[in-house]
């Protein structure tokens, strides 16, 4: 091989080596007017997300100039309370100065909302998830639980930990803790009076461990 040919294979592997380490992944500092309306932008997830109360985190954006990442240039701004319950919006944005691109996602704080029935007889619970965008339960044996309705048989002397997933990957843990119900049938009293001015006292038993909703007496609440 002429030496001709080995200093100029020698000259190109030396410029490939200066251009992979110091101008293949140089970032983009400035963007013009002209470059807003060439940037995608996408946001990571979904439009509208759901939260537990302090379980919030920005997922962030993307956003793509020919071919080069821009997201360094994204300016996020936001409104969130995550320690209270509300709607609120974040807003991704890239701007010159006179000219922008952004993009929004709506934020919904909750907090836990939860229906309870208990069959105290054979210690089985009914649990409701009523949370928007629920996703799963991870049930205190370990079983996953799709359904945002279920029953399950408790443990009476310990601690029942439910894991509740929204869809947006927060996550909030039930303490289902038993140990302390009352397991007696309940009563109720009350004094009935009739016209002539008597009065006699009316005892109720309860024939579930659920409990007394209401009682009748001569077809009258």
């Amino acid at each position: 091989m002429e030496k001709k040919n080995v200093y100029l294979i020698i000259v190109l592997v030396i410029a490939a080596t200066v251009y992979l380490l110091f101008f293949k992944d140089e970032k983009v500092s400035k963007i013009t007017d002209d470059d807003i309306d060439k940037i995608s932008m996408y946001i990571n997830g979904d439009d509208t997300e759901y939260y537990f109360i302090n379980a919030y985190h920005d997922k962030g954006a993307i956003a793509m100039l020919n071919n080069k990442d821009v997201s360094h240039l994204i300016n996020v701004s936001d409104n969130v309370n995550q320690s209270m319950p509300g709607q609120y919006e974040v807003i991704y944005r890239i701007s010159t100065g006179t000219k922008n691109i952004e993009r929004k996602r709506t934020i919904y704080i909750e907090e836990l909302d939860i229906d309870k029935e208990f069959d105290t007889e054979k210690n089985r619970v009914k649990l409701t998830i009523k949370n928007n965008n629920y996703s799963y339960t991870i049930l205190p044996d370990g079983i996953k639980e799709e359904s945002n309705s279920f029953s399950y048989t408790y443990d009476k002397d310990n601690n029942n930990i439910f894991v509740i997933y929204l869809k947006s990957g927060s996550k909030e843990e039930y303490n289902l803790n038993v140990s302390n119900m009352d397991m007696s049938v309940p009563t109720g009293t009350c004094i009935s009076e009739f016209r002539n001015n008597n009065t006699f006292n009316v005892t109720v038993d309860a024939t579930s461990k659920s409990g007394i909703q209401k009682y009748q007496y001569n077809n009258q609440d």
